[in-house]
This record gives structure tokens, sequence and C-alpha cells, in this order.
């Protein structure tokens, strides 16, 4: 309907325009004709700039009137199609395709003009749709939300989320409208379509224990990242959730390192070097770290593997490993040096306090 109206309205003002040889601004100039052959069209000296403006804004005023009746059905009908609609993404759709026309009809008519603001009050209606059926569809997957998965990947109303996503950027991509405020536009996009759905997926994260949820919030944050990214107007968004990304491994990092400490039997031994402590310490419990080390380090790092294995990205898996595992045979260095230092002057039985690995044996085995 919409694109009937335009064919006719640029038909009825280019035979308008010819009607009383106005040159037009938008690349149709038409040759003006010479006084003799146009009797109605008065000489240049006596015709200023501002009659001719005048005359423009008459004919804006009579296509106005012209279709005022085509407006109200247009209207009717048009806001009945919106309303009727149910889907998310031909909401969008239309509310774009309005949108163009708005901008078209201000172009050729002027702003105010029947049309022009027909088709505004249309794209509202369209959005509010839009808006309204994106908040429907929210409220009936809100039970999703408390579903954990058990592979940790992203849960499916957050892949179907983000096909309908694109499908929406695409359409905004691709549209021909121009907005006033680009940025605007698709912070209201992400604001209604993507953040109620990683928003779900936090709510999902809470009662998780840990590692569990840093690594299905990490699945859940690279699938948003690979979705906007194939965007130019999302990339800064994706670009934020890359950064979040980050310290979710730095955490992971942190927690493997923790687990490494833990297992091995040397935290109690670390904290003691950490507060200066050593030196209150048992041989015997070195001997004891010593043991746990031994049956700790065979199986240390499949037993890291296994653990973050939920980790859709095997980069990340084995980076937070890799860094984990650094942190920690440096603290196993600076614990092996001042053990030896601090029994290193001891008697024969007390000298032989030393750990059953090097350094060098537990880099190569946890590499």
């Amino acid at each position: 309907m919409f694109a009937w109206v335009h064919s006719a309205t640029v038909g009825e003002r280019e035979a308008l325009e010819t009607l009383f040889t106005l040159k037009k601004d938008d690349g149709l100039n038409q040759p003006m004709p010479s006084f003799n052959e146009e009797p109605w069209h008065f000489p240049s000296d006596e015709v200023s700039v501002d009659t001719d403006s005048k005359v423009l804004e008459a004919l804006d005023q009579l296509m106005d009137r012209n279709f005022s009746p085509v407006v109200r059905i247009l209207r009717q009908r048009v806001e009945q199609a919106v309303q009727s609609n149910e889907d998310v993404i031909p909401a969008y759709k239309i509310s774009s395709l309005l949108s163009f026309y708005r901008a078209t009809f201000e172009k050729l008519l002027g702003a105010g003009s029947g049309l022009e603001e027909c088709a505004g009050a249309l794209e509202k209606v369209a959005k509010r749709q839009f808006r309204s059926l994106v908040r429907d569809n929210i409220l009936s997957i809100q039970g999703e939300f408390q579903q954990v998965p058990s592979n940790l990947e992203p849960p499916r109303f957050l892949q179907d989320a983000f096909k309908q996503l694109s499908v929406i950027l695409q359409t905004y991509e691709s549209s021909l409208s121009v907005s006033a405020d680009p940025g605007s536009e698709v912070q209201s996009i992400l604001s209604q379509a993507f953040e109620p759905y990683m928003s779900g997926c936090e709510e999902i994260a809470k009662p998780m224990t840990y590692p569990e949820s840093g690594i299905f919030l990490v699945n859940c944050k690279l699938t948003a990242a690979l979705c906007l990214e194939t965007y130019e107007c999302t990339t800064f968004r994706a670009n934020e959730i890359r950064e979040s990304i980050s310290q979710d491994v730095v955490n992971l990092v942190n927690d493997q390192h923790a687990v490494f400490c833990q297992r091995s039997g040397l935290d109690m031994l670390l904290n003691s070097l950490e507060d200066a402590a050593l030196a209150s310490v048992a041989p015997s419990s070195v001997i004891q770290a010593s043991q746990e080390l031994d049956d700790f380090l065979p199986s240390a790092l499949m037993d890291a593997m296994d653990r973050l294995k939920g980790l859709q990205d095997s980069g990340i898996a084995r980076e937070t490993i890799e860094q984990a595992a650094e942190r920690f045979c440096s603290d196993f260095e600076r614990l092996e040096e001042a053990v030896a230092s601090q029994f290193g002057d001891e008697t024969d039985n007390e000298a032989a306090v030393r750990f059953s690995r090097t350094s060098a044996e537990i880099r190569v085995l946890l590499s």
C-alpha cells in the first residue's frame, strides 16, 4: 500500500512541478522555459527565490489535501495489519519499513504533511508492537531461567534469541531508513532483544557451584560475542563482552591455581611462606606435603582438563590450565628455595627434608 501511495505521490508531484515549471532540488532539474513560451512565468528579475519557495509550499499543501482521504484509509488498514501480527521479526521489519517511508515522505512533502505524520504514527505503533511481542516471548520462557543445563552449554532459548537477533540486526543494517540517532536505535534493540536473555543466563548461574557457573557464563558470553561481532553496529557491545570474558578467564585461572595448591598438599606451606612463618613449620609437614605432591602430579593435568571440559572454547580451557600451572610452578620454586634455605644447615636427618620432585620435573608433568 505504501509503495503505491509513494509512486502516486511522486507522479503527482512531478506533474504539478512540470505545470508550474519549478526546478527541483532532488535531481529532476526540469528546464525553465523562456518568458515567451510560458506567459505565466515572470522574468527572473521579477521573481525572487522567495516566490518559488511559496509556490513549493502551496504545492505541498495542495498534495496534502489531495491525499488526505487516502491517508485515513491507509492508516486504518496498516494499523490493523500491524496489530494483528504476532511474530517478532515481521514486527521489526514492518517498523523499519514504516521508518523508511516516514523519512521518504518527509523529504518529498515536508515535515508535518499528512503522509509523513501517518507513517510516523504507524512506525510508533509498530515499534510498540515489536516491544510487546519481545516481552511476551521473554515471559513465555521464564521457566527456562531456572533450568541448569547439564553440559554447561548455552541454553536453547539463548540460541533461539540470537538467531532472532541476527535477523533483526541484518534488517537494521540493510534498511534504507535514516535514524536521527543510530546509536540509540541499536541500544534500544539490544535492551529489548538481547540483554534480558543474558540476564536470564546469569539467573541460571546463581545457584551453580564454581567453576561450573563460571564455565556456563563464559560459554553464553562467547556465543553472544560471536553473534554481535557479525554486525558493525554491535561490535562495541561484542568488545565489552570480550573484556568481560577476559575477567572470567582470570577468575577461572585463580580457581584452578587454588585447586592445584590444595590437591598437591602445598597450600599450608605456601600460606606459611606468604606469612613469613615457614620457620615454624615442622619437617614432618614438608615430608607429608611431598608425599601428597607425588600422588597429585601424575594425574594433575588430566584432572584439570576434565574439570574444565565444559568450556566450549578449547583454547580458553588450554590457556586457563597453562596459566594456572605456570603460577603453581612459580610458587613451588619459591617454596623449594625457602625449604632448602630453612633446612639446609641442619643435621643429616633433617637435611633429608626435601621435596622428592624438582620444579623442572613439575613443569614437565603439568605441560
